[in-house]
């Protein structure tokens, strides 16, 4: 019996949660963490009920038992970062997501110099009115029930720090890639 729950639903509810992250209407400087968090939980869900979907699926080509469908994707690392991020937000009931830090030396908004706590970056022109940043891996606590070298790894590599909006859109383009090679339904 095929699965009621197709994989282009799985695709749309993902898009549906991204798209009521990204538009939270948190315009710096009114940072409202409840109001990003619920959305970008909700697709931290999705994203890895479609990693879990993904792996299940018959991809052309062999894969040892051991071996992950991400695994052979340049984004693979970023999925292998955000499910860790997921894990300790319903787990560890960890904050994964910040706001982005604007300048404090007296530069408007409008600058595009951001200031973060390692280092200074350029932030593009679109990521000024963005919900957040994945917070720094120093700030996760480390698992009590699940060590996860690898996860912690790809987290501190591909996602900390980073704009959550970025990253949610890199997951939607290695989904949808996955999805065309394992020959399922994209909607």
């Amino acid at each position: 019996m095929p699965a009621r729950v197709t994989f282009a639903i799985m695709l749309d509810g993902f898009g549906q949660a991204c798209a009521r992250f990204v538009n939270s209407d948190l315009p710096y400087p009114r940072y409202r963490f409840e109001r990003a968090y619920v959305p970008l939980v909700e697709a931290l869900n999705w994203a890895v009920a479609i990693d879990l979907r993904l792996q299940h699926s018959d991809f052309p080509g062999t894969r040892a038992k051991d071996e992950w469908w991400r695994d052979s994707f340049e984004l693979g690392p970023t999925m292998r970062g955000v499910a860790y991020a997921r894990n300790h937000a319903q787990h560890e009931w960890a904050d994964v997501l910040r706001p982005l830090q604007m300048p404090a030396d007296g530069h408007s908004p409008g600058s595009r110099w951001v200031h973060g706590r390692q280092r200074s970056f350029e932030v593009p022109n679109d990521a000024l009115n963005t919900p957040g940043v994945w917070s720094w891996i120093r700030d996760l606590p480390l698992s009590k029930h699940r060590p996860d070298k690898e996860g912690r790894r790809a987290f501190r590599e591909h996602v900390a720090n980073r704009l959550v909006r970025r990253t949610l859109a890199d997951l939607d383009l290695l989904f949808r890639a996955a999805g065309r090679a394992a020959e399922l339904d994209l909607g």
